[in-house]
C-alpha cells in the first residue's frame, strides 16, 4: 500500500512540473503583451487620466501666461520683418516666407480664457 501511496505521489509530482513548465511561458507572455498593449493605451490618453490631466495644464495660470508671452513675441517678430519688408527690398522673399511661418505659429497658439 505504501508503494502505491508513492507511485501516485511521484506521478502527480511529475504531472505538476509538467503542467507549470507548460503554462508558464504562455502565462509570462500574456502578462507582457497586456502591459504593452495597457502601456500604449494609457499613453495616448485612452485610458488613465492623460486626458484629464493635459487639460488641466492647459487651463493653469503658467500655460496661458507662457502662450500669451508666445503670442506678443511671434506679434513682435512679424512687426519687425514688416519694418524689414519696407526697407530691405532684396531679401522679400525671404522674409515673406518668415512672416508667413511666424503667422502660422501664432494661429496655432490657443489660449483658453
Amino acid at each position: 500500500m505504501n508503494n502505491d501511496y508513492r507511485g501516485e505521489v511521484s506521478g502527480i509530482a511529475k504531472e505538476t512540473s509538467w503542467t507549470f513548465w507548460r503554462f508558464l511561458p504562455i502565462f509570462v507572455v500574456a502578462v507582457i503583451v497586456l502591459s504593452v498593449i495597457f502601456f500604449g493605451l494609457r499613453s495616448v490618453g485612452l485610458i488613465g487620466s492623460t486626458a484629464v490631466e493635459r487639460e488641466v495644464f492647459k487651463q493653469s495660470f503658467q500655460y496661458k501666461e507662457g502662450m500669451q508671452q508666445r503670442a506678443s513675441i511671434l506679434e513682435a517678430n512679424i512687426a519687425e520683418i514688416d519694418v524689414l519688408l519696407r526697407s530691405n527690398p532684396e531679401n522679400k522673399q525671404d522674409l515673406i516666407n518668415q512672416k508667413s511661418i511666424l503667422r502660422a505659429q501664432l494661429r496655432a497658439i490657443t489660449i483658453n480664457k
